[in-house]
């Protein structure tokens, strides 16, 4: 059970754009949870998601651009 008084997280809502029977790009907009609900983060919140998912993908070795307030992850 989750406590909707104590529940709030920073990440993304992940889609995923096909073409031709598989996974092209990945796309990651930055949201917040509060209380069961997701609502897109503010600047502040939206810069720290970008850098972390920018370290996390450098150590991947994979490439992430956020364009427009959303994150981007070409698949090769």
């Amino acid at each position: 059970m989750v406590d909707g008084d104590e529940c709030y997280a920073l990440s993304f809502l992940v889609v995923l754009a096909a073409g031709k029977g598989r996974i092209r790009r990945i796309l990651l907009h930055p949201v917040r949870v509060v209380q069961l609900r997701v609502r897109l983060v503010n600047g502040e919140e939206r810069q720290f998601l970008a850098r972390t998912m920018q370290a996390k993908c450098a150590s991947c070795e994979t490439s992430r651009l956020f364009h427009a307030e959303i994150g981007t992850m070409m698949v090769g």
